[in-house]
């Protein structure tokens, strides 16, 4: 349950931290989960384990897309959980962002960036859902 809470922790501390102008941008949140079976969670060659992991994917999207200047903000933290190995239960983090500016119909200038915090097994990027 710690987990759940570090979650809606991070997810205000990401509301509250947006400026002014931001707080009238669409927000989008979503809630997602899975469950995996991995045959070698420790990514070795040798000492392989095998184990379900499951995963709990909160989704947070702010998108501005009126007017010459439009932006995203996308984060998605995501935590694992393995059934019978602790030391891989963690989370990964992702925070996707895209700002532009249309000069007009056939110029844009943009600005794009990612960051990934993952101590996590699985390492697969749910980036190019957040745009």
């Amino acid at each position: 349950m710690m987990g759940m809470r570090a979650i809606a922790v991070a997810t205000a501390v990401v509301w509250i931290a947006l400026p002014g102008p931001a707080q009238g941008a669409d927000v989008q949140v979503s809630l997602g989960g899975g469950v995996e079976w991995d045959n070698n969670i420790n990514r070795t060659d040798r000492d392989e384990e095998d184990d379900f992991v499951f995963q709990v994917r909160p989704k947070l999207r702010f998108v501005e897309d009126e007017g010459n200047v439009t932006w995203n903000l996308y984060y998605a933290p995501t935590y694992e959980k393995a059934v019978d190995e602790d030391r891989v239960d963690d989370f990964r983090h992702y925070l996707n962002g895209r700002a532009s500016y249309h000069l007009d119909d056939n110029t844009e200038f943009f600005v794009r960036d990612r960051f990934t915090l993952s101590d996590a097994i699985n390492t697969v990027t749910i980036l190019d859902e957040g745009g």
